[in-house]
């Protein structure tokens, strides 16, 4: 699922977080469409629809290191806050968006969560800063657990933990940009939680 990057000019570009994500979330309904992967890895003139899913417990948060086997080898050995991935045409159905699909079968191939839980969509995240993040726009959603109980699935996530805001600004320089640039604005998540 993409939609075209003149779409975010036309809304009003952004670099980081952007909270007031309605009139993006309205128009991303209306006007994504859908590409062979590879053609949407590569042309900036198309931002794919990332689900990208953070796992909050009491003040502390979700964190993995994305290991040898992930999909997207431009990640590979980086920290990450975020459990997410690419919408597909085999998302779309009629009882749900195609991106709330997308981010339960994402959250469903990677992790088990054992808990009970709230889901929140709270920010975009957009960052040019990079040939990675040119190419995809997240969609923040927070699921705020209920106990600290969650299990990897999948193999190319590795030291699963639960963190404090204190212990990732300390080690800031091992995230990806997504993670970076959520944990500089972290408490502005927290507030919405």
């Amino acid at each position: 699922m993409v939609v075209k990057a003149s779409l975010l000019e036309e809304l009003g570009s952004f670099q980081g977080l952007m909270f007031d994500i309605e009139k993006y979330l309205n128009r991303i309904n209306l006007d994504y469409f859908y590409v062979d992967r590879q053609e949407a890895e590569t042309n900036f003139s198309y931002k794919q629809i990332i689900p990208y899913v953070l796992l909050n417990y009491r003040d502390k948060f979700l964190c993995y290191l994305r290991g040898e086997l992930t999909n997207e080898g431009r990640l590979k050995g980086n920290y990450s806050l975020g459990i997410g991935g690419h919408v597909n045409d085999k998302d779309e159905n009629l009882f749900e968006s195609s991106i709330d699909a997308a981010k339960k079968r994402e959250l469903s191939e990677e992790i088990s969560i054992k808990t009970k839980y709230t889901d929140h969509t709270i920010a975009l995240i957009n960052d040019d800063s990079n040939p990675v993040g040119r190419v995809h726009l997240g969609i923040i959603s927070v699921l705020k657990l209920n106990e600290k109980k969650v299990l990897k699935k999948e193999k190319s996530i590795n030291k699963i933990n639960f963190i404090s805001i204190e212990e990732m600004k300390t080690n800031i320089d091992k995230y990806e940009s997504w993670s970076k640039i959520i944990i500089k604005d972290i408490g502005k998540i927290s507030d919405y939680l």
